[in-house]
């Protein structure tokens, strides 16, 4: 019996149970001109909205200085985010509060062939 495409639809279920709405902004470069590229580029961002489980926020010093106190670790369903991978030039946007926050950190649960879960920590 194969578990393979079983638990990224579960990982969105939870996510959607027990996460908030949060705003994941992605930044994009593209070339004014594909022709010219001495022109530049023109930078835009694009926004997915997913639930996701904020953690509580880090209460002691990890992983050197990478991971400092007051960070906080995201999960979302890798599923939510469709075919994009975050990184640490993504934005995070609690819906809540409206605050912004840039990623710090990212590592993606895949026990299998399915990428289920990524998690970010995140610095205000």
């Amino acid at each position: 019996m194969s578990l393979e495409g079983v638990f990224p639809p579960i990982a969105t279920e939870l996510m959607a149970l027990f996460g908030r709405e949060t705003v994941f902004s992605i930044p994009s470069s593209t070339p004014i001109n594909a022709a010219r590229p001495d022109l530049g580029n023109q930078d835009s961002t694009t926004d997915v909205t997913a639930f996701a489980v904020w953690k509580k926020q880090i209460s002691r010093q990890e992983q050197g200085e990478l991971i400092q106190i007051g960070d906080i670790p995201v999960l979302v369903a890798a599923a939510d985010l469709g075919s994009n991978v975050p990184d640490t030039s993504w934005r995070v946007t609690d819906s809540l509060a409206g605050k912004q926050y840039s990623v710090v950190l990212v590592s993606d649960v895949s026990p299998g062939p399915d990428r289920i879960l990524y998690e970010m920590v995140i610095r205000g």
